[in-house]
């Protein structure tokens, strides 16, 4: 189960798109979240989504779009009103070697986020202390608003809005 969890730290299918509308700039003064699956050329792939709810006992209930052989997260959104998604890179400006075999699969991490974090805020502290196995771009929202990470095995940036767009 653990090897199939680890495909996307594997396979750079990347394709998918995120935007994230900041509250200044939405109708409804809330924030909106975005995303499209998008894996060329495995266009198909999208058929073959599951969204799942989990409820862990003395954690945050979470909704997840994922596969079904695979138990951790591709986007996802709990009850607290953290929202993430996965967003693929093939490479990284720092160099850093991956895969990490010590590092937590990515999905797996999400998932873990999602369960365990209520802010963005509270999602990059778990990211930072974390060990990662793989480079990644993750488009983190909750309820005041969103941003994007932009993460290695050695680093991780966070990247804000530009005219309330993410």
């Amino acid at each position: 189960m653990i090897a199939l969890n680890l495909i996307p730290d594997q396979t750079k299918l990347g394709g998918c798109s995120t935007v994230v509308v900041q509250p200044d700039r939405s109708k409804t003064g809330k924030p909106i979240f975005g995303r499209n699956l998008d894996w060329p050329p495995h266009e198909e792939i999208a058929e073959y989504t599951i969204i799942y709810v989990a409820k862990p006992k003395d954690k945050n209930a979470v909704a997840m779009v994922s596969f079904p052989f695979m138990t951790g997260c591709i986007s996802g959104m709990n009850e607290k009103g953290l929202a993430l998604s996965i967003n693929e890179i093939v490479k990284s400006k720092d160099e850093a070697k991956t895969p990490n075999l010590l590092g937590t699969p990515m999905l797996l991490l999400f998932r873990k986020i999602l369960e365990e974090c209520s802010t963005v805020d509270e999602a990059e502290k778990m990211l930072k202390a974390s060990q990662r196995t793989t480079y990644f771009c993750l488009t983190a929202c909750d309820t005041k608003g969103g941003c994007v990470f932009e993460v290695t095995p050695k680093s991780i940036e966070r990247r804000s809005p530009e005219k309330d767009l993410t």
